[in-house]
């Protein structure tokens, strides 16, 4: 274990809020072998100034203003599918026929 904490060290990787939410979630309640890499987070972490547990609001935060945007998409493809779907078609009978079913 500490071999691999060694290479994540080393990698340096980045402490975005999803990755360090991830790794907490994923070590959390684990056994305490599993400490180690914690402690190392958190460390990482508060020389930035943060904390998992602020990381993890973050990645929560994020992901909601995500599915918000991802619905007001949709919104605005299902808004705009009929007015564009007339004037992209042709005005040919089979178009009309099945544009908008029987």
């Amino acid at each position: 274990m500490i071999g691999v904490v060694a290479d994540l060290a080393s990698s340096d990787p980045p402490m975005s809020s999803a990755f360090v939410a991830e790794f907490a979630r994923r070590l959390e309640g684990q056994s305490h072998a599993l400490a180690l890499p914690l402690a190392w987070i958190e460390e990482r972490l508060s020389e930035k100034g943060k904390t998992i547990g602020q990381m993890v609001q973050e990645d929560i935060q994020q992901e909601a203003a995500d599915k918000v945007s991802i619905g007001n998409s949709i919104g605005s493809f299902r808004f705009l599918s009929p007015r564009t779907g007339r004037s992209c078609r042709g005005s040919s009978a089979v178009d009309k026929g099945t544009a908008y079913g029987p």
